[in-house]
């Protein structure tokens, strides 16, 4: 269920409300509250975990901020556009999905390429992934 909140806007003789929303769902794609972390912050972590003598690993800081940047200019294009546009053709009308969202796409696989080309590893290991399971551990 969506939650708004808005500010009031004066000007040229019409009073009007800005809102903005943000999506509490439960689960799926767009799971949980929606914060967007600030790039300054993004950024600032990325270095602290790199080696900033390495140049490679500096630029690749640099790419990823700017790929996060763009995809949130998508989301908000897309959000404010809809998920699907119609399209008409002379007489024709039909309805497609966003172009926008095969972009988003590619840019969000860019992203997790990067983040796995950083080799960070993981902080929170999980013991019961080197377990050994048997056919009786499912009865």
């Amino acid at each position: 269920m969506p939650y708004y909140w808005g500010t009031l806007k004066r000007g040229g003789g019409v009073d009007s409300l800005d809102f903005q929303k943000i999506k509490l769902t439960l689960g799926g794609y767009r799971g949980g509250l929606t914060v967007a972390v600030s790039a300054n912050k993004l950024k600032k972590q990325l270095m602290a975990r790199i080696d900033e003598e390495d140049l490679v690993q500096v630029e690749k800081v640099e790419r990823y901020i700017n790929l996060v940047k763009s995809f949130r200019e998508i989301n908000k294009t897309i959000e404010k556009e809809g998920e699907s546009v119609v399209t008409e053709n002379g007489s024709q009308k039909f309805t497609k999905a966003h172009p926008l969202i095969g972009e988003r796409n590619k840019v969000n696989a860019s992203l997790l390429n990067i983040e796995r080309s950083f080799g960070f590893e993981p902080e929170n290991i999980d013991d019961t992934k080197n377990t050994e399971h048997s056919a009786s551990d499912l009865t």
